[in-house]
């Protein structure tokens, strides 16, 4: 009523013109849709279609307006800022949800149950066809300053809206970012709202909860008549993924993978054509378990019913996660049988009559990579591939270890300045010189040392001559061909599962990590007399760390054995978070800020220092690449590079000797 909209005047900004024009808007998209929807049988058919259109239409927005008015008086004064200001009440539209095909299907219903408007969503995607966007709640703030920062500053896209979980969240982007970042509060249907905006922790019930949450959102966005791309927060993305996409337009979702090895060539001869710019699809869709955290739909008919039936699944069975829940659908009726031509899209979805739905394809792990493709195997370092996007799964350590994953590889922009305040300091880390003794009794394993490697240190054990030096010589105790033969390219089904904690392969890797440990302790009592933080070694580890038992990898990794691992692999990172320490790679951090490293701020100190302890006369730095002995035929397949683990960390640089 006009009484109404005087008294939300006197109380917040109100835009009369913003309503009028959305008003209008609807009016005129139920008119398109009569218009597309008419029978062309005769003029009076027509006739009566726009008449019953826009009778249904006037008194659809006469009542809509009517309950806008009575739910703007009887919320609170910031909520009438939400839904007025940012135009995401949607009390007063009618959507209409429109196919990629030009096909229509009306999705009539007084707002998006998110709360966003299909007007809005219009508006933010604009001429790119297309809207990204992901949510969080205020735990997670920084990783959405993290992941901001990387879409808007570094990418430069703007159609990108952020969903608040909860009023601190929403507030803190509203002020961080002063206005410069669509955002909206999204909140959530099923968990109280003291716990919205805490850490959730994953398999709890409002974990659970806040999937059905982000369901509820997918399947509203995919009613909007706009493409769109749902990314999890814990999401880094690298490069635009959008001119990707639009390679494959047939294409109704595509989808990222838990899948651990490349399958873009499998079988060259199919996929070799539909390659562009050395970057295509995965070869089948049901090869692995898809991973929502990465999804892009277009807005088809098909995938409005793919997440209508999806929210309707998980809405009726509370023990369903939602992951769990898209994987049965892609497979139902038949999905994951569905003729592959190479090109990496597939049929999927079926009906009761086995008549598939849509056309979906798996992203490719190297390229849209999951926690243990891009931090673990570093894969697309090894098919020099660049990639678009990595998700920070197949991690330990809660949310610290996700923040951690990020910081190693110089993928976190979600700190502020005083994270790089302070005195730091480093060392070079060192493990036991017998794990490359190469000689016929030990089985052998040479390291590849270098102009660019650290020091000038002999690869294989130093002898003196005397008879201690070839006692030590004769105690085999395993060497690094232990844990070759166990990685990448060896097969699966070469070990059982590793059955005991006495098992070798595993003493062996105890000592190899706890001898650098050792180091890291000390380091960090050297660090606390001297009142700096230390700036973590990278840390070289021969088996792989895995939630179930396994034979020294994750089954079907292409992990090359030993490698340097992440920090949560061999430190609780969640207890390590109050501690004075950072990442291998800060010293190279994106966000570095100019001055902040000098000779005052940054000092590295003698760990083991020759004279005080024996074992560092029996240890070396860690080699830029191990080659093994005990192969035929090597390649650079064969070859295990550490280097990339050592370009961006201060201490192994050219000019360090090797007992720095």
């Amino acid at each position: 009523s006009e009484e109404a909209r005087k008294k939300a005047r006197q109380r917040e900004p109100f835009d009369e013109r913003t309503t009028m024009t959305t008003t209008r808007a609807a009016r005129r998209r139920a008119k398109t849709f009569g218009r597309r929807g008419m029978s062309s049988s005769s003029s009076s058919t027509t006739c009566c279609s726009i008449a019953a259109t826009t009778v249904v239409v006037v008194f659809t927005v006469v009542a809509m307006m009517t309950s806008a008015a009575a739910a703007f008086q009887t919320t609170s004064p910031s909520s009438r800022r939400l839904l007025l200001k940012d135009g995401m009440g949607g009390v007063g539209d009618l959507h209409l949800g429109f196919s990629h095909s030009g096909e229509t299907k009306p999705v009539a219903q007084t707002k998006l149950s998110t709360g966003l408007t299909v007007e809005h969503i219009r508006k933010i995607a604009g001429k790119n066809d297309a809207i990204i966007v992901t949510w969080a709640n205020h735990h997670y703030l920084d990783f959405a300053r993290n992941w901001i920062n990387h879409v808007q500053n570094r990418l430069g896209l703007t159609n990108f809206i952020v969903g608040a979980m909860d009023e601190k969240m929403y507030d803190s982007l509203k002020e961080e970012f002063r206005g410069g970042v669509h955002t909206w509060l999204m909140g959530s249907q099923g968990i109280a709202k003291d716990a919205v905006k805490n850490d959730f922790g994953w398999g709890t019930r409002n974990f659970h909860q806040m999937g059905r949450d982000k369901i509820r959102l997918i399947r509203d966005f995919t009613r909007s008549g706009v493409n769109v791309l749902v990314s999890d927060i814990d999401v880094v993305w690298l490069r635009n993924p959008l001119p990707f996409f639009k390679r494959y337009p047939k294409a109704d979702v595509l989808v990222s993978s838990d899948q651990l090895r490349s399958e873009t060539m499998i079988e060259s001869v199919k996929q070799k054509k539909f390659i562009v710019d050395g970057e295509g699809l995965e070869f089948h869709i049901c090869h692995a378990a898809s991973n929502i955290g990465i999804m892009w739909f277009l807005a088809s008919r098909g995938n409005q019913e793919l997440t209508t039936e999806w929210v309707e699944r998980i809405e009726k069975d509370d023990n369903l996660w939602d992951q769990s829940a898209f994987n049965d659908l892609k497979s139902l009726n038949g999905g994951c049988q569905t003729q592959v031509d190479g090109s990496g899209v597939q049929e999927a979805y079926g009906d009761e009559n086995n008549k598939m739905r849509v056309k979906m394809g798996a992203l490719p792990v190297s390229l849209f990579a999951n926690g243990h493709t891009y931090y673990v195997q570093r894969l697309h370092e090894r098919e020099r591939k660049n990639a678009y996007a990595v998700h920070a799964t197949f991690q330990y350590g809660g949310t610290p270890g996700k923040r951690n994953r990020m910081r190693e590889a110089n993928a976190w922009m979600g700190d502020d300045e005083e994270y790089f305040r302070g005195k730091f300091m480093s060392f070079t880390p060192r493990v036991e010189r017998d794990f490359f003794r190469n000689n016929a009794e030990s089985g052998g394993f040479r390291s590849s040392d270098n102009s660019n490697s650290t020091g000038g240190s002999s690869d294989s054990f130093e002898s003196s001559g005397d008879e201690k030096d070839k006692d030590d010589m004769k105690k085999v105790r395993g060497g690094f061909d232990i844990f070759v033969e166990r990685g990448w390219p060896e097969k699966d089904s070469a070990f059982p599962s590793i059955p005991t904690k006495e098992e070798k392969v595993l003493t062996e890797n105890e000592r190899l990590v706890n001898f650098q440990l050792a180091q890291i302790n000390e380091a960090l009592a050297i660090a606390k007399h001297l009142d700096r933080i230390l700036i973590m070694p990278p840390i070289l580890c021969g088996i792989d760390r895995v939630w179930f038992p396994h034979y020294g990898r994750f089954p079907g990794s292409h992990l090359q054995l030993p490698f340097i691992c992440p920090q949560d692999h061999v430190i609780n990172v969640e207890q390590w978070r109050n501690g004075k320490f950072r990442e291998r790679s800060f010293l190279m951090h994106p966000q570095m800020p100019q001055g902040a490293v000098s000779s005052d701020s940054s000092a590295r100190v003698v760990v083991n220092g020759r004279k005080t302890n024996e074992a560092f006369e029996k240890s070396r730095t860690i080699p830029m690449e191990i080659t093994p002995s005990t192969r035929h035929n090597l390649d650079s397949n064969t070859k295990i590079s550490l280097r990339r683990c050592f370009e961006h960390h201060d201490a192994y640089n050219n000019n360090n000797n090797n007992d720095a």
